[in-house]
């Protein structure tokens, strides 16, 4: 997980954190081929 936070809160190392993801912000990639994965159906 990568992500960008606010400097308001800087979590310890080891230290749980909440996080709130707006899906349509978020980009899922194959871990294989490391290929972006748009949501488009693959070919059959």
């Amino acid at each position: 997980l990568v992500s960008r936070l606010t400097g308001d809160t800087i979590p310890r190392v080891g230290e749980r954190a909440e996080l709130h993801l707006p899906y349509s912000k978020l980009h899922w990639f194959d871990p294989a081929t490391e290929q972006a994965l748009n949501g488009a159906a693959s070919p059959a």
